[in-house]
C-alpha cells in the first residue's frame, strides 16, 4: 500500500491502485444518527445460528471489586445460557485488573470452560504488563472470515489510540480484499470518541497524547462493505450503551460492563440472511 508522509502522528493510507479513493468518513457528529441495528432478530440464547459472537468490553467488571479474573456476573451469565460450537467470544480489553501472569492465565482458563473459540484484543490494563499478555495469549491481532462478515481485532494501545502502522496496513489489506457485505472491527480504545465528545467518554484516557483535531477514521480505506467498529473501553462508570451510524456505511459502538444491574453485552448473529445485532442483559435470569 502507498502511504503519505507521517504528519503530527497521523497518516493516511491509500490503496496501491491509482483510482482507489481514500475514505471520506465524516468527522462531524451531526452526520451520525442513533443506530437502529439492534434487537432486529429474536435473541439466540437457546437457538443455533451459523455463527454467533458474544462481545464483552471491560469484562473484569466493577472498578471497586476484588475479583482477579472475569466479573462473576459475567461468569454466571455464561453458565446460564446455551453455548455451542458456533458461539465465539470476543473480549475487547480490560478483562483483568492487574496483568499478572496468574490473573491472565486465570481468565484464559475461565474462558475455555465455556468457549472453544475466542479472540482477544488487549486493553490498557492488559498492556500495562505487555510481556505477560503475550506469554499467555501470544497474539494481539486476529481476523476471521465468516459468512456475511469479516471480523478483525487489533491492539490500539498507542499514544494516538490508532493501531501501529503495520497493523493499519494489515487491516486495510483485509478490508480491500474482503468480498463480504460487512466488516466488524474490534478495539479497546474509543479511538473515535472525539467525533462525539459531548455524548460519550471512555473509561479512561491512559496512553492518549494526541490533542490534534483530526479525523480518527481517515486511516480506514474506502469500501463498499458496511463497517461496524465495536470498542470496549466503556461501562466502568455505568455509561449508557452507545451506537451511532452514518449514511456512509459506518457504525460506532461503545459497550462494556461494570457490575451494574443494567449491564449488557453484544450478540452478533452472522448467517446467510445477513448480520444481526442484539443487546443481552447479563443480569436478567
Amino acid at each position: 500500500m502507498k502511504k503519505a508522509p507521517v504528519i503530527l502522528l497521523f497518516f493516511i493510507i491509500t490503496c496501491a491502485q491509482v483510482n482507489k479513493e481514500i475514505t471520506t468518513y465524516s468527522n462531524n457528529s451531526m452526520d451520525y444518527q442513533p443506530c437502529k441495528i439492534f434487537n432486529n432478530k429474536e435473541p439466540a440464547i437457546n437457538q443455533i445460528y451459523d455463527n454467533r459472537i458474544l462481545v464483552v468490553g471491560h469484562a473484569y467488571g466493577s472498578v471497586g471489586g476484588n475479583n482477579t479474573g472475569l466479573s462473576q456476573n459475567l461468569l454466571d451469565f455464561f453458565s446460564r445460557i446455551e453455548i455451542n460450537e458456533k458461539t465465539i467470544l470476543v473480549l475487547t480489553g480490560d478483562f483483568v485488573r492487574d496483568a499478572t501472569l496468574e490473573n491472565l492465565q486465570k481468565v484464559k482458563e475461565q474462558v475455555e470452560i465455556y468457549f472453544n473459540e475466542y479472540y482477544i484484543v488487549p486493553g490498557n490494563h492488559e498492556f500495562s504488563e505487555s510481556e505477560n499478555f503475550y506469554r499467555v495469549f501470544e497474539k494481539d491481532f486476529f481476523e476471521k472470515l465468516l459468512i456475511s462478515t469479516h471480523i478483525i481485532g487489533a491492539n490500539f494501545n498507542t499514544s494516538n489510540w490508532l493501531p501501529a502502522l503495520e497493523d493499519q496496513d494489515k487491516i486495510n489489506d483485509i478490508i480491500e480484499k474482503s468480498k463480504t457485505e460487512n466488516i466488524v472491527l474490534f478495539s479497546h480504545q474509543l479511538f473515535w470518541f472525539e467525533i462525539f465528545e459531548e455524548e460519550i467518554r471512555p473509561n479512561g484516557y491512559q496512553l492518549y497524547e494526541n490533542s490534534q483535531k483530526i479525523n480518527p477514521l481517515e486511516w480506514i480505506i474506502n469500501t463498499t462493505s458496511k463497517i461496524y467498529i465495536i470498542s470496549g473501553d466503556s461501562g466502568a462508570w455505568n455509561q449508557k450503551f452507545f451506537c451511532k451510524s452514518s449514511n456512509q456505511g459506518i457504525t460506532m459502538i461503545a459497550n462494556g460492563i461494570g457490575d451494574f444491574d443494567e449491564d449488557m453485552i453484544i450478540e452478533i448473529i452472522d448467517s446467510e440472511e445477513g448480520l444481526f445485532f442484539n443487546k443481552l442483559e447479563i443480569n436478567n435470569p
